[in-house]
Order: C-alpha cells, then sequence, then structure tokens
C-alpha cells in the first residue's frame, strides 16, 4: 500500500522531468547582396530576431514567477496540513512545491546558459522561431498529458486506491499544475505564431531576376555574353 501511496508523486516528477539559392553563374556582387546581413536591430529581421529572444526572457520570467509562487503555497499548504493532518491538503502541498521547485531550476539553468546570438538573416530567424515554436507546442502537448493523469488519479481515488484524500490532493494539484503550464506556454505560443507567420510572408515574396554576366568560352578563349538566374530573398 505504501507504493501506491507514493505513485501520484513519481508519476507527476517522472512527466515533469520533461534559403537562400546561390546559382554557380551568380554574379559576386549580388552574391554580397544576399549574404549582407540586416542593419543592426532597423531591419524587419533583426527586429523580429529581437523580438524572439525578449518573448523568451519574458516566458522564463512567467514561469519563474510561477514557479516562486507555487513553491510557498506549497510549503505553507504542508505546514499547515502538518498542525491539522488534513490529507488532501498535504498532497495539493506536496506537487504545488515540488513543481514550483523544478520550474525554478529549469528557469535558473536556462538564464545560466546564457542569450542565443540574434540571427541577422531571414532563413536563421526562420529556423530559430521555428524551433521555438516547436519547443512550446510540444510542452503544451505534455501538459494536456499532465491534466490528463491527474484526472485519472482524482478517479481513481475512490477506486480501491489507499488514502483517496490524498491521493485527490495530489491529483488535483497535478491538473493545477498542467493548467497554469499551459496557459503559461500558450502566450509564449501564440506570440511565436505571429512572428512566424510575418517571416513565412517575408520568405514567399522571394524576387526572381536575370543578371548579365561576363564569361570565358574555354573553347575558343573569347569573351561572350551571359545570364545569369538568381533567387533574391528579403533580409531587412
Amino acid at each position: 500500500m505504501t507504493r501506491l501511496r507514493m505513485l501520484p508523486v513519481l508519476i507527476a516528477l517522472f512527466l515533469f522531468v520533461p534559403g537562400g539559392l546561390v546559382p554557380g553563374g551568380l554574379a559576386p556582387d549580388a552574391l554580397e547582396a544576399q549574404e549582407e546581413p540586416a542593419p543592426g536591430v532597423g531591419g524587419e529581421v533583426g527586429r523580429l530576431s529581437a523580438a524572439l529572444e525578449a518573448s523568451r526572457r519574458d516566458h522564463l520570467w512567467r514561469v519563474a514567477i510561477w514557479g516562486g509562487a507555487n513553491v510557498a503555497l506549497g510549503v505553507g499548504l504542508l505546514a499547515g496540513a502538518t498542525r491539522d493532518r488534513t490529507p488532501r491538503r498535504f498532497g495539493f502541498g506536496v506537487q504545488s512545491a515540488a513543481w514550483g521547485a523544478i520550474n525554478l531550476g529549469i528557469v535558473g539553468v536556462s538564464m545560466l546558459s546564457g542569450d542565443p546570438e540574434i540571427a541577422t538573416t531571414l532563413p536563421a530567424a526562420l529556423s530559430a522561431e521555428n524551433g521555438w515554436s516547436d519547443v512550446l507546442l510540444v510542452n503544451l502537448g505534455l501538459n494536456v498529458g499532465y491534466m490528463g493523469v491527474g484526472t485519472a488519479l482524482a478517479i481513481a481515488a475512490g477506486r480501491g486506491l489507499s488514502r483517496p484524500e490524498e491521493v485527490r490532493g495530489h491529483a488535483y494539484g497535478v491538473i493545477l499544475q498542467g493548467a497554469g503550464l499551459f496557459v503559461l506556454d500558450g502566450i509564449a505560443w501564440l506570440a511565436s505564431r505571429g512572428r512566424l507567420d510575418t517571416l513565412m510572408e517575408m520568405a514567399s515574396s522571394a524576387r526572381l531576376g536575370v543578371l548579365p554576366l561576363d564569361a570565358v568560352d574555354p573553347a575558343s578563349g573569347e569573351a561572350v555574353r551571359a545570364v545569369s538566374i538568381a533567387i533574391g530573398l528579403p533580409i531587412g
């Protein structure tokens, strides 16, 4: 029966410790124009890349505040449960304190890892934003899973598990944590999708042009006039 009492905690902890095309005949001046970075944060690509990093920091701070509040709530509930011996309060307090501490740890590691470089080209900005959006989307799916596990524990509490009130406390705690993180990740994901849509619109406005090219006929050694097709992507 002791193993059954520890099942909600183990399940919760286990789940949480969760462009441009350059043909060979492209003229050198056209190649330099494509590789030129956006002029600081004044260009649209630089602005969106800076907005991505600011959004990441804001998300970390929101998660840190959420985690700190849960640690405080959990400690308070555990202290009260010790005096009053309320099983449901104890279970909820354990989940709140544990999840809050883990969130604070993840935020701390992320902040100590340093800020990534701000992308200055459209392909790099698209890759960074799309990666961040995918991470948030995976987290949203995990958050739904957390709420599902909590709901299953709440249902199972009255069907043969020992100390059902304590199990319900654990279950409600897991549901709350999943819901809270779902909201925080959802805010960040919606902002990311807005920036990603803007970057995709910029990529779709690629320009196709024909450039004159001076070359030498390898057979005769005579100068010839040719053309090169270039695809230009906006970079700023």
